[in-house]
């Protein structure tokens, strides 16, 4: 009987020993998978590109953009970060709009789009990009208002930059050891646009009076006149004005003439290109123009180097004044008929004193070989306004540019007093030389020049 109390002891032992080292065998194989989970160190989650295959390795991919092929082709073309050093011409009639970044160029932060989430440990599912981007468009360092982007690159706007920033770019996975990747921000990135047809857009004179009339089609209150607006059809000794390129900016532009050795000289105004300021020096109409007139060439600087962008040819002037007298007299009387001498049309006729006769005097077709009427000085009897065709018109207050214009700046007409479309010998038109305006005066008139016709 004892025997047997003994056999069920040891059965009972073993068994208690079999339960003792079943539990601590599971609980370890628990702790050692538990402490090997936290020992291996897996991959980092990354950014993948539009592609889904080719890894983000820098912040200034995220900076490009398509746009619509630059040598008008069609399709499109992706350029990023490192076209930005040079200027980018657009393509014909393209728009602000045509230009797609990753998010919409409204001047707006965005969240990071256009890339996707990659991770090696296939822990990619589940996992959140953070970060922002925005592009911006400028008008001369102005935000183009959203309303706009629709329109297209104005030839003689700008400078046109697209400004795209990137901050704060991170990715973050829910599982795996490490979960996350923080790429952080880059500089901005800033891309120049020359329009199509960017190139010599105003003709400037260098006297820009204005009395509050011009031809809106042709002048422009800042610029001058448009280079297409056949400015200026007038000319003589010492007139002048500046080429004005597209944009704002003239400190990309330079400028360099042709045919034009002893026609004009070129010189540097103040906020104007290098070079870009014209002056005549011809005295004549005929050398002016011969073997052609004087070709000015613009240069614009892409970032790089210089650039060929654009030519102007100086019309053939149909007016050129080439002389200009001291204060003289029309005529040696208060009437032209009561006259003997006409010392204004001696002068422009290059004679002594006294050559002129009555009755010449009294031709308006002789008169008009040597002097201008009344609306080839003027364009308004009130004040000059800024148009082409006349000499104040173009030039402004011609008495500024010196030359044949002297400082007192009435001027003497072709023109006689009229009744019923007949000239009478009595008065004389005169044009004032500030204002533009018409004043009928005695013949003896002090302090009025005679201006020469040299056309």
């Amino acid at each position: 009987m004892m025997e047997k109390n003994n056999n069920w002891s040891l059965i009972f032992i073993y068994f208690i020993s079999f339960l003792f080292l079943s539990t601590f065998s599971v609980h370890a194989a628990k702790s050692h998978t538990a402490i090997s989970q936290k020992a291996i160190i897996g991959n980092a989650p990354y950014l993948l590109l539009t592609d889904r295959v080719t890894k983000l390795s820098n912040l200034n991919q995220l900076q490009g953009f398509n746009m619509p092929r630059r040598d008008g082709r069609g399709g499109i073309e992706w350029l990023n970060a490192s076209d930005s050093s040079v200027a980018i011409r657009a393509p014909e009639h393209m728009h602000f709009s045509d230009v797609w970044t990753l998010v919409p160029a409204d001047g707006n932060f965005h969240n990071v789009t256009g890339v996707w989430i990659g991770d090696d440990d296939g822990d990619e599912k589940e996992g959140t990009i953070s970060g922002t981007i925005k592009a911006t468009w400028y008008d001369n360092n102005i935000p183009i208002p959203n309303d706009r982007l629709s329109w297209e690159l104005w030839n003689c706007g700008g400078p046109y930059t697209l400004k795209v920033e990137v901050n704060d770019v991170s990715v973050t996975t829910r599982y795996g050891i490490p979960n996350s990747r923080f790429y952080g921000s880059v500089p901005p990135v800033v891309y120049t646009f020359m329009p199509h047809g960017q190139g010599i857009c105003y003709l400037k004179p260098n006297e820009m009076t204005n009395y509050g009339g011009h031809d809106s089609n042709v002048f422009n209150e800042i610029n001058g006149f448009s280079r297409w607006s056949g400015f200026p059809s007038t000319g003589f000794k010492k007139a002048g004005f500046s080429l004005i390129g597209s944009g704002a900016d003239q400190s990309r532009y330079r400028c360099y003439s042709s045919n034009g050795a002893g026609k004009i000289s070129l010189w540097t105004a103040g906020g104007i290109a290098q070079n870009c300021s014209v002056i005549y020096e011809s005295a004549t109409k005929g050398e002016f123009i011969q073997n052609g007139t004087p070709t000015i060439t613009m240069e614009y600087f892409n970032g790089q180097s210089w650039i060929w962008l654009d030519n102007f040819t100086i019309p053939v002037p149909n007016k050129w004044a080439r002389a200009g007298s001291s204060e003289i007299v029309f005529a040696n009387n208060r009437t032209i008929t009561s006259a003997t001498r006409f010392p204004a049309l001696d002068f422009c006729r290059g004679s002594k004193q006294g050559k002129t006769t009555k009755e010449e005097a009294m031709n308006y077709n002789f008169r008009r070989q040597y002097f201008y009427d009344i609306n080839e000085l003027t364009n308004d009897w009130n004040h000059f306004i800024r148009a082409v065709g006349t000499f104040m018109g173009e030039w402004g207050i011609t008495q500024r540019y010196g030359g044949v214009w002297s400082k007192d700046g009435e001027r003497w007409t072709s023109e006689l007093e009229k009744v019923n479309g007949v000239f009478l010998g009595r008065r004389v038109y005169r044009v004032m030389g500030l204002r533009g305006n018409v004043s009928l005066d005695r013949a003896n008139y002090p302090s009025t020049i005679a201006v020469c016709r040299g056309d």
